[in-house]
Order: C-alpha cells, then sequence, then structure tokens
C-alpha cells in the first residue's frame, strides 16, 4: 500500500508539535517560576541582562513592518545555549529557549545540563528582541567561562549590562555586577530555603578545555 509523503511529513509535524506541548506543561515549584528546579544532570544560573539604548527605534518600526500592537509589548532577551553533548539536534535548542527567555531587566533561572568537566563556556550571544519582534534582533556578545563547583546546584554568574548605540546598535560597553542579594532572594522565593545560591565568577573562555564549544559538533545555531 503506497502512503502519501505529504500525509507523513504532516503526521511527524503533528508528533513533534505534541511533544513540544507536553515539554512546556511541567509544572514549576512555585508560581511565577518558568521552569522546575534543576535535577541531578542540571545545574540552575541565576542573573539579569538589562539593556540600556540611546536610539530611537521608530524609523526600524516602520521599514522593517513591525505592527503598531508589538510596540506596546516588552523587550526580551534569550540566554545562550550551552551544549553538552557532541551531537546536538536543532530540537534540544528550541527546548532549551522555551525556558530562557526573559523581559529586560528580569533575573533570569534557567537550567542547564551538566557538561563533563563541570565548565560551561558561553560564546553564542545572547538575543534581544525590542518589543519581542524577530524583526527587531540584535546579538550581544558573551565570551567567558563557568566553574561550577562540585555539588553546586544554584550558581549565580552576575547582572549584565549592555549598551548600545547607533543604527547598527553597536555594543559600546558591558559591565558585569554584583547584585547577589536580589538573586538569591528570587531563588528562595521560587524554590525554597534549600536552594542554597552560590557565586562562580566569570573566566575567560579555556581553548584546551574539552567542553570548549568549537571542539563539538554542533548545529547552525542561527
Amino acid at each position: 500500500m503506497q502512503i502519501n509523503k505529504s500525509f507523513i511529513v504532516f503526521a511527524l509535524l503533528l508528533v513533534f508539535a505534541s511533544s513540544f506541548l507536553s515539554a512546556g506543561k511541567r509544572k514549576p515549584k512555585k508560581e511565577g517560576a518558568k521552569i522546575d528546579a534543576p535535577k541531578s544532570n542540571e545545574v540552575m544560573f541565576v542573573g539579569r541582562v538589562t539593556v540600556h539604548n540611546k536610539q530611537d527605534l521608530d524609523f526600524f518600526v516602520k521599514t522593517r513592518g513591525v505592527s503598531e500592537d508589538v510596540l506596546e509589548k516588552q523587550d526580551v532577551y534569550y540566554l545562550p545555549y550551552v551544549p553538552a553533548q557532541s551531537k546536538v539536534d536543532a530540537w534540544d535548542v528550541g527546548v532549551f529557549e522555551s525556558q530562557a527567555h526573559f523581559k529586560n531587566g528580569e533575573i533570569f533561572l534557567a537550567n542547564y545540563e551538566k557538561t563533563k568537566t563541570n565548565n560551561f563556556c558561553f560564546t553564542y550571544p545572547f538575543q534581544y528582541y525590542f518589543h519581542g519582534d524577530t524583526n527587531l534582533l540584535i546579538y550581544l556578545p558573551s565570551g567567558f567561562m563557568v566553574k561550577v563547583p562540585k555539588g553546586e546546584k544554584y550558581v549565580y554568574i552576575g547582572d549584565f549590562e549592555f549598551f548600545v548605540e547607533g543604527k547598527d546598535f553597536k555594543v559600546v560597553d558591558v559591565k558585569c555586577n554584583d547584585n547577589y542579594d536580589a538573586a538569591r532572594d528570587e531563588v528562595k522565593r521560587l524554590f525554597g530555603d534549600k536552594a542554597l545560591l552560590t557565586r562562580s565568577p566569570l573566566m575567560p573562555v579555556d581553548t584546551s578545555d574539552a567542553g570548549y564549544i568549537e571542539k563539538l559538533t554542533v548545529v547552525e545555531y542561527y
């Protein structure tokens, strides 16, 4: 019996869609949390991203066909993806990003799968969407490594401030501030007093480290 190829493609799409919806049905530990507490094979990174922009967006909004309804939405950002395995499917990136987007200036809490060395190399950029619109996307640099102490589950990596200027939204300055107390209070509010947040200073990416991203076989990011 010959099966229509279009039907097979449609069926596969339904399977992927239902799987994605199922993945999003996990209930967080406390109201307001986008994710559960980290599993045994995960580490939760905590921090904040704030973008300061002096450029008027009116011209870009008009020329890129952005609707006026979008202008009422807040800016959002997505955290960089850090693969823990040598082979990564595009689906993994999508699942990660479903719990790794936040409003500008909002504290982020995102679970990352542990790497073999417990070192996390952030080389992909932060993605920043003005008014949450894909037509108004810019990339913000990362380029740092986090060494997670053994046994730690909640790790604070800092509050990042990006300053962008000009028509090309060039990043002219980056600051990483320590606002640990606010991050600690948010973790305890969402996951209880037993959720202990530790600091981990940012380090230069170690290209000799086994977890270095360019030694991995990964899908094209964007």
